[in-house]
C-alpha cells in the first residue's frame, strides 16, 4: 500500500490536482516540513515523496488528538488559499476541514 501511494504521489505531481484524505503517516511535522524521530520508514518515503514532487500540503494543524493525518495536497501552491479547522467531526477523532479555493 505504501508503494502505490508513493507510485500515486510521482505520477500526479506533474499535473494539477486537489488530493486530500487521511493518510494514516505519524511522525510528519506538516508547520516544519520536517520528520520528526517517531517516523515510520514509510511516513519518511512518504514525506519524500511530496518534497521530491514540490507538491504544497495545506492543513496546519491538528486533525487528531495528537497528530495532523487528515491532509489536502495540490501541485499549484495557490489553489488552496484558506484550510480551517472546524472542530471535532461528530462521533470521529478526527477534525472537519474547511478549504476556500483560491
Amino acid at each position: 500500500m505504501h508503494t502505490s501511494v508513493r507510485e500515486l504521489v510521482n505520477e500526479i505531481s506533474s499535473k494539477n490536482f486537489v488530493l486530500f484524505g487521511d493518510f494514516n503517516y505519524r511522525g510528519i511535522d506538516w508547520v516544519t516540513n520536517s520528520c520528526n524521530s517517531s517516523a515510520s520508514v514509510e511516513a519518511i518515503g512518504f514525506f519524500d515523496s511530496i518534497n521530491d514532487g514540490y507538491i504544497t500540503q495545506h492543513v496546519d494543524f491538528l486533525t487528531t488528538d495528537k497528530s495532523t493525518l487528515d491532509l489536502i495536497f495540490t501541485g499549484e501552491p495557490n489553489l488552496v488559499c484558506n484550510a480551517q479547522d472546524l472542530g471535532n467531526f461528530s462521533n470521529s477523532d478526527h477534525e472537519l476541514i474547511f478549504l476556500q479555493f483560491g
